[in-house]
């Protein structure tokens, strides 16, 4: 597809051998045009048809040489030659039909038609907008932001992000073509466009947060034991709010840590080999089993998990995951796309272990 428009001045590849005048008319090299017909604004009745031609050709090969295009976007320049978008026009066959054909019917005043690849601008644009786009930073995507306190989703999507610019495609390829007639119509044959495109920031997504809930829970009940409910509660204070990553595993026993006296944990009730016994931070068997139960109801998957030595009252039997640090573990993996995380709730001797997060 070509652009085709008239203007004063003309830029192509022809030398004098390309064209001439028809075979079958030997010009004399004194005779001159009878009426007071232009080309260009040329008076072609100044000149004999050889300087005619020779001061036509000059003016194309002149054009050819010095025509440019420079386009700056946000400081990078970008040059737009002739022989880029095979830049042509009728003048030389314009002038041999005025010479040789002409009857004077038409008019006295004619002007050059030119036209260019117009596809070669179309990607001559393209790859300017698309070196801007490779200026831009990678875009990170946030997950909205979880609040265990109150266990609810926040909209966080990364915002004041450059995530493009304001150079409209259409519109400056019609900057370019205007700069295009700009350049053959100057003296110099040459035209800048100069163009400054702002960022375009992200905003935050009021709907970040769509789809995030909870995706799993249990409930349990504990005795009326003092000493092993504060251990429970102590748990539960340390683990609540863990995030776990999408892909990753999360271990018991890693992220809560020896239950030692220093942390508070009090001496209460255990299994041994099937018989009671009591150790330090007895009762915390009840959290890991809460907590297995409702990895089972968001389908996660369970990496590690070990049944106690003899049955427990607190969940249905074969539904309990017994830990002791150093050796026995209760672990699962996060096998959803999203960030999830582990609320852990006792009041009042009752102990909910929740999963929220997006499957």
């Amino acid at each position: 597809m070509t652009a085709v428009f008239a203007a004063g001045a003309f830029s192509a590849y022809v030398s004098a051998d390309q064209v001439s005048a028809p075979a079958d008319v030997n010009p004399a090299g004194d005779k001159r045009m009878v009426t007071d017909i232009t080309l260009d604004g040329v008076h072609l009745s100044d000149y004999t048809y050889p300087l005619a031609y020779q001061a036509f050709n000059l003016r194309l090969q002149q054009l050819t040489r010095d025509f440019q295009v420079e386009v700056i976007v946000n400081d990078k320049e970008y040059y737009l030659n002739a022989g880029d978008i095979t830049l042509t026009g009728n003048t030389l066959d314009l002038l041999n039909q005025l010479w040789f054909e002409n009857d004077g019917s038409q008019g006295n005043a004619y002007t050059s038609v030119y036209s260019y690849d117009q596809s070669a601008v179309q990607g001559f644009a393209d790859q300017i907008v698309k070196d801007l786009s490779d200026t831009l930073p990678p875009v990170r995507d946030a997950a909205p932001t979880f609040n265990p306190a109150n266990k609810t989703f926040t909209s966080g999507p990364a915002a004041g992000q450059i995530i493009g610019y304001d150079l409209n495609s259409k519109t400056f390829l019609g900057q370019i073509e205007a700069k295009i007639d700009d350049a053959l119509a100057s003296g110099s044959h040459q035209a800048t466009l100069n163009i400054k495109s702002s960022p375009i920031y992200s905003q935050a997504d009021p709907n970040a947060a769509a789809g995030y809930g909870r995706i799993g829970t249990y409930t349990t009940y504990t005795t009326n034991v003092p000493n092993r409910n504060t251990n429970i509660s102590l748990a539960c204070k340390a683990l609540s709010g863990t995030r776990v990553a999408p892909g990753a595993t999360f271990s018991f026993n890693n992220t809560l840590g020896y239950t030692s006296a220093d942390k508070g944990y009090l001496v209460a009730g255990i299994l041994v080999n099937g018989q009671p016994d009591t150790g330090l931070g007895g009762g915390i068997c009840q959290v890991s089993s809460t907590l297995y139960n409702a990895v089972l109801d968001a389908g996660l998957r369970v990496v590690e998990r070990h049944a106690h030595s003899a049955a427990v009252g607190y969940v249905p039997a074969g539904h309990d995951a017994t830990v002791n640090y150093g050796s026995l573990d209760f672990r699962f993996q996060n096998s959803t796309a999203n960030d999830c995380y582990l609320v852990f709730d006792y009041n009042n001797r009752t102990l909910t272990v929740s999963i929220y997060g997006k499957k």
